[in-house]
């Protein structure tokens, strides 16, 4: 069958982040070891609730400054200052504009609450694809299933007729399971190859 969509991921892949500089220097000037901020937001849990959108950005942060007793406005400029290094990878995003009309397309993103509000206006990924979906405003992520599902719900296709560019082997492993052409991302010229050489 003929592919009819392509689903890319957004963070490592359409944006890459440059932030661990700056993540470095922020925590040695808070007086907090290499790397404890992420560490305490990964292993509470805290991060798998934003990403499924059961908690907010501000209810997350908070914690963090109660947990590391550090002023909340200080915790929040840290966060903001990571968001200002993401970069946009223009060659793929300009591969990506690309494919339509001819394929239906689609941002698929496990992605903390305010996500689509953040990036959109600094990077214009609303204007690459037809459709964005973020895990929180979705309640689930990858790999589970249900999510992938949701794309293809709203893309009106089937897996089989998908292909779908992540950089995580585990969803690319679980896209694979549930049916869909899936491709590991490592470069843009692997990826724009392999892509290409599915599409046809």
């Amino acid at each position: 069958m003929a592919i009819k969509a392509v689903i890319f991921d957004i963070g490592g892949v359409l944006l890459h982040n440059n932030s661990q500089e700056k993540e470095r220097a922020w925590e040695t000037q808070a007086g907090l070891p290499e790397g404890a901020i992420f560490k305490f937001i990964n292993r509470s849990g805290l991060g798998n609730a934003a990403t499924r959108g059961k908690i907010s950005r501000q209810e997350l942060w908070s914690k963090v400054s109660e947990h590391f007793k550090i002023d909340l406005a200080q915790i929040q400029a840290f966060e903001a200052s990571l968001v200002d290094t993401e970069v946009l990878n223009t060659e793929l995003a300009d591969f990506l504009q690309t494919l339509r009309p001819k394929y239906k397309t689609a941002l698929l993103s496990n992605a903390w609450p305010g996500t689509r509000e953040a990036l959109n206006p600094k990077y214009g990924l609303d204007k690459l694809v037809d459709i964005e979906i973020f895990s929180a405003e979705e309640g689930m992520l990858k790999p589970e299933t249900m999510f992938y599902q949701v794309a293809l719900i709203r893309l009106q296709v089937r897996g089989y007729e998908t292909v779908f560019l992540d950089d995580n082997t585990v969803n690319v492993d679980a896209a694979s399971l549930f049916g869909i052409q899936s491709i590991q991302y490592r470069n843009n010229e692997q990826a724009i190859k392999e892509i290409k050489r599915i599409l046809g």
